[in-house]
Parts: structure tokens; C-alpha cells; sequence
């Protein structure tokens, strides 16, 4: 119904993190540009990463030929931006990134808070009540504290979703408008490395615009990296470049592992909690499967230490070309590349990538937020740019 009194007013943006909002109001003739939020803005936010809703803006600028310019509010860096203009992005929205710095005139007590900050201060409250709203959850913030006490006692106690989620609303206009709250997003894990970098905001913009114009005129040399003979797949020696992730009573299957093989792709298998006389057979039957192509092994390194050893004798004697190491150290890395296994190992924070990086081991995954099983806690855009 709100979108609906727009249609008869003066022109004007809509922002939303739900796509169905954005998608009717890209409808209204008098929406002139839409900012699309990303779940890991500060605020009130989207319940969808900024890197999925970017998909979406992107599908929907291929149905819609004359859609409006659209933004994203999310926590962007300069090279997250170049990306979000191949998929169409008219802008970004730039807020918790640029907190650090002088302009922003943050009072002493933050700056001091958000010095060490990598953007797991950032939480979100209210999701289950249909508003998710990030805040800064810092001991220096009591207020924020007081907000998610709140936001417990409302979805504990239940009842009607749309009067559950008017009095969550409520609640969180009331501490804004005593100051007691700080809306922040994940974009404070980047703000740090921007002003020691830039210093001021000038500059910054500037890197930002300089950093989309440089990813545009290199876009035919991006769509090439995805293609078939892409540097990855040539130096896995499969089709296409991509790797099926190792997922626990799916991909620990030796037909499933020649299915994807078959279609071009790198198959591993995924050995979760499995003992070691369960892992031969299946290794010995999907290298028979395979017949040649290259294939891996998925592992977690987390197992108790005894039945782990089990998993790397075997692994070891089978011999894959590849593996994926998930809740692992660097020594198991090096010790799996040492027998000439090429192993990724999945990395959820910046400071865990440096930690793999200075124990040897050089092929990363970087483990965002909104993907499946065992979840970092940075959004992946906002990993990628810190990492």
C-alpha cells in the first residue's frame, strides 16, 4: 500500500532488503532509483547477503530492459564494488566503512571500541520477528545490550507476528531516539584498512570510482576466468572451473563423484566422520569410477586426533589429487601437500587466512556467512575485502 501512494507522488528512491519490495517498486513510475540492502549493512537490513540479492538485481535488470538505476547498501569495499557494477549496480551506498575517519566526527569512546574491530561486532537483532536490525554489540555500547535483552523477551513470548514485529520496531525507534543504540554494519571490518590506506574520504571515492572503471574494462577478461579452460580448471585438469563442495550423505557417493566429473567439474568426496575401513572401499571404488580424471577428498580437520589419523592413513594411501580441509591447521595442510595432494582449507576470518597463509598453506576458501553447512561469520563480500 505504500508503494502504491508513491505511484501518484514526486520521484523518489525506495531502499528495502526484501527483493519482492524492490522488484514491485521497480514497477512504480515514480520510483527513480532503488538501494538494495544487503543483510550485512548496519540498521535496519536485508535478510540476504549482499552477494545473493546482487544475483537477483542482476535477473531482474534482464527481465526489466529499462529498470531504474539501482544501489547496494551492504559492506563494500573498493574491489566488491567493481563487482557489484558487472552485475549491473548503478553505486554503492558507503556508511560503516568510512566510520574511522576524521569527517565522520565518531566520538573517541567508539573510535577506540572500533580500532581492533573486524566486523563480527556487527550482530544482528529482531530477524526472528521479521525486522532484523544490526547494531554494534560492544561492551562499550550498554544500550545495544539492552536492545537484544529485548528482542529475546519479545520473540519468547510470542503471538501475533505482525503486532510482535510493530512492538520490535518500536522498541528499536525508542533507543534511537535516545541515542542509546549505535546501528552499525559489517562495514567497520574494512574501515580501518581504508583510512590507514586513503586517510580521507576523497580519496577514497576516488579509489572506489578507479576501482569499478578497471574491473568494466577488464570484464571480458573476468568472463574468461569462468569459462572453460579457465586458469583453474587447466591447473586441476578438469573442463570447467569449479569445484563441488564435499557435502556429508550426498557427495560421499562414487557415482556421484563420476556424475560431476562427467559434467566437467571436480568432484570430492566427502568423508566427514567416516572410519577408515569404511574409507578405502570408497576411495579405491571412486578412483576405479573415475578412471583418470582428477577428484579429491573432502576432510575435517576438527575430528578427535585419533580417528583424524585414521582419515590421513587412508587418504594417504589412496593417493587423490586434491583435497578440501575444513576446521583445520596449517600442519595438516602442509603434511597433505607434502605427499603431493594439493588441499584448500576453508578460512570464515581474515585473521584465520593469515594464521594458514604463515604456516605454508596457499590455497584458501573463503567461508562466508551465507554458505551452507559450517558458516563463517563475515558475509563473503566483506571476507573477501579484509582477507
Amino acid at each position: 500500500h505504500q508503494l502504491a501512494a508513491l505511484d501518484h507522488g514526486s520521484p523518489c528512491l525506495v531502499e528495502s532488503g526484501v527483493f519482492a519490495v524492490l522488484e514491485a517498486a521497480a514497477r512504480v513510475p515514480s520510483v527513480s532509483g532503488l538501494i538494495a540492502v544487503g543483510e550485512e549493512a548496519g540498521g535496519w537490513c536485508g535478510s540476504e547477503a549482499a552477494f545473493i540479492l546482487a544475483q537477483r538485481m542482476a535477473a531482474l535488470g534482464r527481465s526489466l530492459p529499462e529498470l531504474v538505476p539501482w544501489f547496494m547498501r551492504g559492506a563494500t569495499g573498493p574491489e566488491g564494488a567493481g563487482a557489484l557494477a558487472l552485475a549491473g549496480a548503478a553505486g554503492v551506498v558507503l556508511s560503516d566503512e568510512l566510520i574511522l575517519l576524521p569527517e565522520r566526527g565518531t566520538e573517541r569512546r567508539v573510535l577506540r571500541a572500533l580500532e581492533g574491530a573486524d566486523g563480527t561486532e556487527a550482530v544482528v537483532l529482531g530477524a526472528p520477528l521479521g525486522a532484523p536490525y544490526r547494531v554494534f554489540l560492544h561492551p562499550s555500547q550498554p544500550g545495544a545490550r539492552a536492545l537484544e535483552a529485548e528482542a529475546l523477551r519479545i520473540e519468547a513470548r510470542g503471538g501475533d507476528g505482525a503486532r510482535t514485529r510493530a512492538e520490535w520496531i518500536a522498541a528499536v525507534e525508542a533507543t534511537l531516539a535516545d541515542g542509546a543504540v549505535r546501528p552499525m554494519g559489517q562495514g567497520i571490518g574494512i574501515a580501518r584498512g581504508l583510512r590507514e590506506k586513503y586517510g580521507r574520504i576523497g580519496p577514497i571515492v576516488a579509489t572506489y570510482r578507479d576501482a569499478v572503471q578497471r574491473v568494466r574494462s577488464k570484464a571480458s577478461l573476468l568472463a574468461e576466468a569462468i569459462g572453460p579452460e579457465a586458469a583453474l580448471a587447466r591447473a586441476h585438469g578438469c573442463a570447467m572451473p569449479i569445484v563441488q563442495g564435499p557435502m556429508t550423505r550426498v557427495s560421499d557417493r562414487p557415482g556421484f563423484a563420476a556424475a560431476v566429473a562427467a559434467a566437467g567439474g571436480l568432484p570430492m568426496l566427502a568423508l566427514a566422520a567416516l572410519r577408515a575401513e569404511e574409507i578405502a572401499p570408497l576411495l579405491a571404488e571412486a578412483k576405479a569410477q573415475l578412471d583418470g580424471k582428477p577428484w579429491g577428498v573432502g576432510m575435517l580437520g576438527f575430528l578427535p586426533t585419533e580417528q583424524f589419523a585414521e582419515q590421513m592413513e587412508a587418504v594417504l594411501s589412496a593417493a587423490p589429487p586434491l583435497a578440501i580441509l575444513a576446521g583445520g591447521r596449517a600442519g595438516q595442510v602442509v603434511r597433505l601437500e607434502a605427499e603431493g595432494i594439493q588441499t584448500y582449507v576453508h578460512t570464515p576470518t581474515a585473521q584465520l587466512a593469515r594464521l594458514m597463509i604463515d604456516g605454508g598453506a596457499r590455497r584458501l576458501i573463503l567461508e562466508g556467512r551465507e554458505c551452507g553447512g559450517h558458516v563463517g561469520p563475515l558475509h563473503s563480500m566483506v571476507l573477501w575485502e579484509t582477507v
